[in-house]
């Protein structure tokens, strides 16, 4: 029941005003007295009672959890202590990302921050007639109940990523819905708040939220209520094809080669070990309602060869080895052309940031592995090295890998070879003071999550009691996980829909839009000098901001400085333009030195 012509206008509010700053602790599960509100401030009345609620379907002990297809129920609870006119009442199911990348001077006396914020998803509620009074007054007293149904969707619309990108690869990693990160509040299995590994500088949210406004006289929107109820979205997402591993300028090692020292001393060489894996399956998250007793698990395979320097050397004994799991958060206050990737990352650029993490996963002892004695007629038909160098990779757990001979192998001479499976499993929540949870590997337009598994093996040259050295290599990993159930009327229709949005929203893509003379809108920011890499970090406390005036940006390897213009959805007029739908947009302000 929204006035028709009215439209929002103004400046668009501080981005930072939306990022909250948040210490790693509260990420962790809390005790239950600071997880609710208290009842006895709620019964004598020092706590204004809400007059208007959010109540989902089902029960959940600290969050609702969703993945794809699935049906988000509830109904909103509208009841007023006096009579209350209105226009309009709008529920909506809203995915939001925030992010800041901190901005250090190194001559200016100033510092600052550049903010994003991409609003990726706004699905509005159909409100049937009868469900509202038709004179748009709420009494008193009465209770009003409107119910809502949001099925989570398996993609975004098109123009949500209109920004340029290398290949359409890319757009189509970005317009699929990426899962809840960064929020302590719903950060956790669905039943245990846990700790996801992600910087405060990244934030992706989703919610249900409720809002009753009207128009004043002067035809000024002035909003009546808002409810908004956070939810948390693992969407289902597959295992996509091995990472192409480019040896000179990628950071994974997929092999290495190790000369073996006599002695404890290390005088001499008894001959070299190389040591060779692929990437292995990915670990496969359960749907985010079902609790599953064991952990998440794959298996990595490493093959091993040795190639003595003489016929009387013995290969090493194998001692140990110890997984871990490397968790990378890639954030940015403007869009990503290319897929990013630790060694691949713009080191100079004031636009976007990293935050490693590191899992250990176990440690396990390799006494009882053997080596294989090899004549030197004996060759495989093919190798480990050479399935690691192949572009769509493999991930097998073959015994009859061998990889091939090493810088120091001479024709003709014998060779042993060893192989070790690695058990991979996720740590549980049980038992851990500092329980965490992981979210499938996604790339959206300013955040991306990436895994990769790093494997240390130690070993002792024969004769010896100490461990001598070791050998590590970095493989891809990824995390995928289950959605809920495909209904049958999406499958049929799903031609017909991609045509009309096709259709509808042909218009944004980026290279018509220029063709068409219409031009993209830049970002808004400022950039003082240039500073060096930022590696994020989840402690940041900054003195309140100041905003400053913004100038035109300077463009940075892996970033693209334009974004699609603000969007005005007429169904969503009553929002801010902050909310409205597009592509990531930025905003700079600056912070003055402090003084002594």
């Amino acid at each position: 029941m929204s006035t028709p012509g009215h439209t929002i206008s103004g400046e668009m509010p501080s981005f930072l005003t939306n990022v909250p700053a948040y210490t790693r602790s509260r990420s962790l599960a809390l005790p239950a007295s600071q997880r609710r509100g208290s009842a006895i401030a709620n019964a004598i009345g020092l706590r204004k009672r809400s007059e208007l609620d959010i109540v989902l379907d089902g029960d959940a002990d600290f969050v609702h959890s969703y993945s794809t297809y699935d049906e988000i129920k509830g109904h909103a609870v509208i009841k007023f202590e006096k009579d209350t006119s209105f226009d309009d009442l709008n529920i909506t199911f809203e995915g939001q990302t925030c992010t800041y990348v901190e901005k250090i001077a190194t001559t200016a006396p100033t510092t600052g921050r550049t903010t994003g914020r991409h609003t990726f998803l706004k699905v509005q509620q159909p409100i049937a007639e009868g469900l509202l009074p038709e004179n748009g007054l709420f009494e008193a007293g009465v209770t009003y109940t409107v119910p809502f149904t949001f099925v989570v969707p398996d993609r975004l619309l098109p123009f949500i990523c209109s920004h340029k990108v290398d290949t359409e690869q890319i757009r189509r990693e970005h317009l699929q819905l990426p899962p809840s990160l960064g929020d302590p509040s719903v950060s956790g299995d669905g039943h245990m708040l846990m700790d996801d590994l992600a910087p405060e500088m990244s934030k992706i949210s989703y919610s249900i939220r409720a809002r009753i406004t009207k128009w004043n006289a002067t035809g000024r929107l002035l909003e009546v209520a808002d409810k908004l109820e956070r939810i948390r979205i693992v969407p289902a997402r597959e295992e996509a094809p091995p990472v192409e591993v480019d040896d000179m300028e990628s950071d994974y090692i997929m092999r290495k080669e190790k000369s073996v020292k006599k002695g404890l001393f290390k005088i001499g060489k008894v001959g070299r070990l190389t040591a060779e894996t692929t990437q292995p399956r990915s670990l496969r998250l359960p749907h985010p309602q079902n609790r599953q007793p064991e952990p998440v698990s794959t298996m990595a395979t490493i093959n091993l060869r040795f190639d003595p320097a003489s016929l009387e050397d013995l290969p090493p004994q194998l001692d140990s080895i110890v997984s871990k799991l490397k968790v990378y958060t890639f954030f940015g206050a403007a869009p990503y052309k290319i897929t990013p990737a630790a060694r691949r990352h713009d080191n100079w650029s004031t636009l976007h940031g990293i935050y490693p993490e590191s899992v250990s996963l176990s440690s396990r002892a390799l006494s009882t592995v053997s080596w294989v004695r090899h004549g030197p007629a004996e060759r495989e038909s093919f190798s480990s090295s050479d399935l690691s160098r192949r572009p769509s990779g493999y991930s097998t757990t073959s015994t009859t890998s061998i990889p091939e001979p090493s810088c120091a192998y001479e024709s003709g001479s014998p060779y042993y070879t060893a192989r070790l499976p690695v058990p991979i499993a996720l740590p549980t929540a049980s038992g851990s003071s500092r329980p965490k949870v992981f979210v499938p590997t996604f790339h959206s337009c300013i955040v991306s999550r990436t895994y990769s598994l790093e494997l240390n093996i130690s070993f002792r040259t024969p004769g010896t009691n100490i461990s001598s050295s070791h050998v590590t290599l970095k493989t891809p990993i990824q995390i995928s996980s289950e959605g809920g159930i495909r209904p049958l009327q999406i499958q049929e229709t799903e031609a017909a829909i991609a045509a009309e949005i096709e259709q509808q929203f042909g218009l944004y893509e980026a290279n018509q839009l220029e063709e068409a003379g219409l031009g993209l809108e830049s970002p808004v920011y400022e950039e003082t000098e240039p500073d060096t890499f930022i590696s994020g970090t989840r402690h940041m406390s900054l003195a309140q901001p100041v905003p400053s005036p913004a100038r035109a940006p300077a463009l940075h390897s892996g970033v693209d400085a334009s974004a699609p213009p603000e969007y005005r959805a007429g169904a969503f007029n009553t929002y801010s333009s902050r909310d409205r739908l597009g592509g990531p947009r930025t905003q700079a302000v600056s912070l003055p030195a402090p003084t002594a």
